[in-house]
């Protein structure tokens, strides 16, 4: 996959639900459940050729949210499969670094 040009600022969207990306999440990315993602992600964007990479825990919700986000006419959606692809692939876009240590699971007391 082409890497965005430096131009083209890649939005990094995590589309598990809000509890999950609590747990762990890439630096950098931002969390809109894929259920909200049609409502939500025009807030973050300045329109639909925006560069947009999705990703979740291991690729399927992923795809379906790039294939919405096609279908919605962002034509540069991108996805980025699961969390550790996601990692490598924003520490090579310079959005976040795979080598970061992950928050602790919240405990419920």
């Amino acid at each position: 996959m082409k890497k965005a040009s430096a131009d083209k600022k890649i939005l990094l969207v995590d589309v598990r639900s809000p509890e999950i990306f609590a747990q762990a999440h890439v630096s950098g990315a931002i969390n809109i459940p894929i259920e909200r993602l049609e409502a939500e992600l025009p807030g973050h964007v300045l329109g639909k050729e925006a560069v947009v990479a999705v990703y979740c825990n291991h690729g399927g919700r992923a795809g379906r949210a790039c294939k919405l986000l096609h279908e919605l006419g962002y034509a540069a959606a991108q996805t980025w499969g699961g969390i550790d692809n996601a990692r490598v692939k924003a520490w090579e876009s310079g959005i976040g670094r795979p080598d970061a240590p992950l928050p602790e699971p919240k405990q419920d007391a």
